[in-house]
């Protein structure tokens, strides 16, 4: 991609990509939440005691939380870790 463009010996230039390298990437991350989503929903309602069920809904909505969090902190340490000179990776 970078060679069409004749951006080889350029190192600060962005390449150009298409929105079509992020399709499959998305259709993954679709059907991996929705098994995600389902077993875990399936397995606060059925293994939690009824009187447990408030706290088991609060883990169930807490774990989607945590992994917003530690996506979120994963992507800044990429982006800090591929910058250069404080720009953008």
């Amino acid at each position: 991609m970078a060679q069409e463009h004749g951006l080889i010996d350029m190192p600060n230039v962005t390449v150009p990509m298409r929105v079509r390298w992020l399709v499959p990437q998305y259709i993954l991350f679709g059907i991996s939440h929705v098994f995600t989503t389902v077993g875990l929903q399936e397995f606060f309602y059925d293994q939690v005691p009824s009187e447990l069920k408030s706290v088991g809904v609060g883990l169930y909505l807490c774990i989607f939380g945590v992994g917003s969090l530690l996506s979120s902190f994963l992507i800044s340490v990429i982006e800090k870790a591929t910058g250069r000179d404080r720009h953008d990776s």
